[in-house]
């Protein structure tokens, strides 16, 4: 991120990268998900994340990682305050540093 963002801070057009920031945070979550495995993994790490009650559902479903990582459910427990926790930066991050 950071190579692109050396990139783009140069460029007079930076609209391009500060649009993929949401592509970029769903990619990421989708990375998340796929790393926990299978049901029991998600479930440990979803209820570690915080989750409760009903958004652990999707622990146990069958869509595809892709679907998933734009799922309420993700979206609570991989905020981008826990993104950037965990060393994930992201365009507006950088922006706001300079």
């Amino acid at each position: 991120m950071r190579g692109w963002w050396g990139y783009f801070h140069l460029a007079e057009e930076r609209r391009s990268i500060f649009g993929l920031e949401g592509w970029t945070r769903r990619h990421i979550r989708r990375c998340f998900w796929e790393r926990w495995h299978n049901w029991r993994g998600r479930l440990r790490k979803l209820r570690r994340l915080g989750l409760t009650g009903r958004l652990l559902k999707v622990a146990h479903s069958s869509k595809g990682a892709w679907h998933l990582a734009g799922t309420a459910s993700l979206h609570t427990a991989l905020r981008n305050e826990t993104l950037r926790r965990h060393g994930f930066l992201l365009p507006s991050d950088l922006a706001a540093t300079m």
